[in-house]
């Protein structure tokens, strides 16, 4: 989403506001996470808080995560971001490590 640039419907980010990037956030349960656009008028959410499945958790090692727009990387400045998806029952997990360039690894 902040690849295209493209801004949501709300009087936060129509013009003349401008759209700064789109924020990925973990929810303090670590059940659910949710994405907002941030514009210069306000933050506004993009799509409701999204649920994981049953048993998933989800944490940030810095966050919230912003991706500015039009490849202009992220928030991040030093170290990378590292997600964390784990499964209760199997005690299984990965990792996704974000930087500040924007790459996923």
């Amino acid at each position: 989403m902040a690849l295209s640039g493209v801004k949501p419907e709300d009087p936060k980010c129509n013009s003349p506001e401008i759209l700064n990037g789109y924020i990925f956030v973990v929810d303090a349960s670590a059940t659910a996470y949710s994405i907002q656009a941030s514009c210069s008028g306000g933050n506004v959410q993009s799509g409701g808080l999204v649920d994981l499945p049953l048993g998933i958790n989800l944490s940030i090692s810095a966050g919230p995560l912003m991706f500015k727009v039009i490849g202009s990387g992220t928030n991040i400045s030093g170290e990378d971001t590292i997600l964390t998806i784990s499964q209760s029952v199997t005690s299984n997990s990965r990792t996704i490590t974000v930087g500040p360039g924007g790459d996923i690894k």
